[in-house]
């Protein structure tokens, strides 16, 4: 049965090596995500925020000195360092269960796309399967292979773009940050008249 192969077909040739570039280029990207962009993104985040607190604290602090002018600047320390105290122990009990929230919408995301990427290689497997017992040529080493290299360059390609563009461009807009929170507290004096 496996000796002999019934003579290719174009259609089956083609279609079978876009579906194992495909598959293999699918699996690359989830696996490339959650082991590498992940940690990346975690990274950029937290820069990004760092830059968006710094960029409002510079072009506030003038403005916050400037109307607290009879007031010392260690009575300012000391209120801002309180304040900044209070929010970070309110932060951190209160994040908790945001942060497990993320966690688990995470994990869940990560099990949905590697239960996704299981069916695809089943199907993957199964194609190939019915086509080597019917009797066609699946030439499977020249596929994977082809799979491999193109793989290796979207590979590269991806590191490439990550590495010189993701990571460097800055998303987060300190003016809508600004906007948005002095939003929140003009709605917050307002309720609390």
């Amino acid at each position: 049965m496996f000796d002999t192969c019934k003579p290719t077909n174009k259609l089956i040739t083609k279609g079978l090596s876009i579906l194992f570039q495909v598959v293999f280029i699918f699996t690359f990207l989830t696996i490339f995500f959650f082991v590498y962009v992940v940690s990346i993104e975690k990274g950029e985040f937290k820069d990004q925020m760092n830059y968006v607190v710094d960029q409002i604290f510079d072009d506030n602090k003038y403005t916050i000195l400037k109307n607290a002018e009879n007031v010392s600047k260690d009575q300012i320390v000391g209120v801002v360092s309180g304040v900044i105290d209070e929010i970070e122990f309110s932060s951190e009990n209160s994040s908790k269960k945001s942060d497990d929230i993320v966690n688990d919408k995470n994990d869940e995301v990560r099990s949905s796309a590697f239960k996704i990427l299981s069916v695809v290689l089943i199907i993957l497997v199964v194609i190939v399967s019915i086509l080597m017992v019917v009797g066609y040529c699946t030439n499977l080493h020249h596929n994977i292979s082809e799979s491999l290299w193109v793989i290796l360059f979207v590979g590269l390609t991806e590191l490439a773009f990550l590495q010189i563009v993701a990571k460097n461009y800055i998303s987060a807009d300190p003016n809508n940050v600004k906007r948005v929170i002095g939003s929140s507290i003009e709605k917050w004096i307002k309720e609390n008249k």
